[in-house]
């Protein structure tokens, strides 16, 4: 569907112990690049992508939703390892 973006969500289920250790950028279909989840690498901080995560990102506003987006998550640790579940993306506008 072609719309005007207004907010962009994408939900990661993914069963990596230590989830915190990606990185997450969205590219949407205009090529607009964002990262919208940055590494903690804290050892507080764990296994909360499990059972999906929303993360959000307004960068996009005012784009057309039509065409190819790309979800790129970078694990910067490598001592673990999970499993990529699913990613969804929701495009909310008009």
């Amino acid at each position: 569907e072609d719309m005007t973006v207004e907010w962009v969500e994408v939900t990661i289920d993914n069963t990596n112990r230590f989830a915190s250790d990606y990185r997450v950028e969205l590219t949407s279909a205009e090529g607009t690049k964002t990262t919208i989840m940055t590494e903690n690498t804290s050892p507080d901080i764990n296994n909360w992508m499990n059972g999906g995560f929303r993360l959000g990102a307004a960068a996009m506003m005012g784009e057309s939703s039509k065409g190819i987006w790309n979800v790129e998550m970078t694990d910067l640790v490598d001592e673990d390892a999970g499993t990529l579940r699913s990613i969804q993306l929701t495009v909310y506008g008009h």
